[in-house]
């Protein structure tokens, strides 16, 4: 059984926690320039070598960042990867934009933007409705060589594979996805679990080499709560975008230390 890479999203104030407890950092866009201090950790920790994916803040914001701006972010805090613009839901409009985004990390359109496919790893977000939306948009992807990675997405999953799980839950349903891109063979580029909903999922993706990657705030979300993982439980966590207000440290440490433990990093 392998092991599955960690970042724990944590908010500005216990980016401390996130350095300790991650194996590598995903890290927002629409914060980048904007929150000072977490800019300048970010941009520090990429100058020093560490590996940052720059994400397009496309769950955060409602939109993703346009191509132009996410590649000078990206830049700017010396990232090593980027994932390409997504709409939730919507699977047509997803493909799009990563083909115009391609295009403009290809050509530019404007000077300073235009780079190599050297120069950042690309991981794309599979978008869809129903199963067959999301597929084809996986496929697409799968397909294309600029691609590297691809990622699925917690809630997504969990309304598109209602129809082989029903009521399924996130863990269910992605576990379900993975199981099956594992039949059909579609294990050629490497997965990112995108979010989580219980962290217990991690322990039964790890027999899938291809599932090498997750970041989460589950731990933060849950520990600023007062919320304990279990061990053979996890926690079914009601699904929340991060709330960037206090927290419970140690139980947040505690939280991130059982995601490590659930990934097989500890």
């Amino acid at each position: 059984m392998g092991r599955i890479l960690v970042s724990q999203t944590a908010p500005t104030a216990h980016l401390n926690l996130q350095r300790k407890h991650s194996q590598y950092y995903l890290v927002l866009a629409h914060l980048i320039g904007v929150d000072k201090e977490y800019t300048k950790f970010f941009e520090k920790e990429g100058r020093g070598g560490a590996y940052i994916v720059c994400d397009n803040s496309a769950y955060e914001k409602g939109t993703p960042a346009p191509p132009e701006e996410l590649i000078e972010k990206a830049r700017l805090i010396h990232a090593k990867e980027i994932i390409t613009p997504d709409y939730f839901t919507q699977g047509v409009e997803t493909e799009e934009a990563t083909k115009v985004f391609l295009s403009v990390l290809r050509q530019g359109t404007r000077p300073g933007t235009h780079c190599s496919n050297k120069e950042f790893k690309l991981l794309a977000p599979a978008q869809g409705k129903t199963f067959e939306e999301w597929m084809h948009c996986f496929l697409t992807f799968y397909q294309d060589p600029w691609i590297d990675y691809i990622g699925l997405s917690f809630l997504i999953i969990q309304d598109c594979f209602q129809s082989f799980i029903p009521n399924g839950d996130v863990m269910q349903t992605r576990i379900f996805c993975t199981n099956l891109l594992s039949y059909l063979g579609l294990t050629k580029k490497p997965i990112h679990l995108l979010g989580l909903g219980n962290p217990l999922e991690l322990k039964y993706q790890r027999k899938h080499n291809f599932v090498f990657r997750v970041d989460s705030s589950a731990a933060y979300d849950c520990g600023s709560q007062g919320f304990k993982f279990d061990k053979e439980l996890g926690y079914n966590r009601k699904i929340r975008k991060l709330d960037f207000g206090s927290s419970l440290e140690k139980l947040v440490e505690y939280n991130m230390k059982m995601v490590n433990d659930y990934t097989g990093v500890n």
